[in-house]
């Protein structure tokens, strides 16, 4: 049986392999084998198979780590999106000056100390917005509707946070998505932050986003 080998149809069958995160030698020697199958001659499968490669390999694919395999583009319950941070000194300073807030328990070590912390703390608040970001760098023109927060353990300057948000509800309502996420903040696998949050989604097609910041 002759296989298409022409580019439009190699490349939807080797983006699938790509998609699914194989590694680029399987992609190579599945390229080899559909012209092998379609008789392409030795002089031609060898820079055919190096221009493909390169280019495949160059496409953006979606990062979907902790998505259903099933429909791994889409957002459905029980799917999580992660983004981790380390919050510094200036993060610190500038998010001071845009709400106002100067507890010196942000700013000066002994008072932190004094009032039982171990150090100078990040803003609950600064910690929180995790979450929107994580929802709006997915679903660009996401509304937010709200989120309520529980803060259990205090986030120090310095710390790797890891956020993350999780689908549990999803209604479609008139060509727009209202879906709730549970939402959590961690620091070496402890709940710093956790709450509930509801958006407005425009479709339920997850985008690549960058996850760090």
């Amino acid at each position: 049986m002759m296989v298409s080998t022409s580019p439009s149809s190699v490349s939807r069958y080797v983006k699938t392999w790509i998609f699914y995160g194989e590694e680029n030698n399987i992609v190579v020697k599945e390229i080899n084998r559909i012209c092998l199958a379609g008789n392409l001659r030795d002089n031609v499968r060898g820079p055919f198979t190096t221009m493909l490669t390169r280019n495949l390999l160059s496409v953006n694919v979606p990062c979907l780590r902790g998505f259903s395999s099933a429909a791994a583009s889409f957002l459905r319950t029980g799917d999580t999106l992660k983004l981790s941070r380390i919050f510094t000194s200036e993060d610190v300073l500038e998010y001071s000056k845009v709400s106002h807030d100067s507890n010196p328990l942000h700013f000066d070590s002994e008072s932190a100390r004094n009032a039982g912390f171990e150090d100078r703390l990040v803003h609950g608040m600064l910690v929180a917005a995790l979450f929107p970001k994580i929802i709006s760098s997915h679903f660009p023109g996401a509304i937010y509707v709200s989120q309520s927060l529980h803060f259990r353990l205090p986030v120090y300057i310095g710390e790797e946070i890891v956020g993350e948000v999780e689908a549990t509800n999803i209604r479609e309502q008139k060509n727009r998505y209202i879906v709730k996420f549970k939402t959590a903040c961690f620091k070496n696998g402890a709940i710093v932050i956790d709450g509930e949050a509801m958006a407005i989604l425009p479709a339920p097609a997850v985008e690549q986003a960058n996850t760090s910041a």
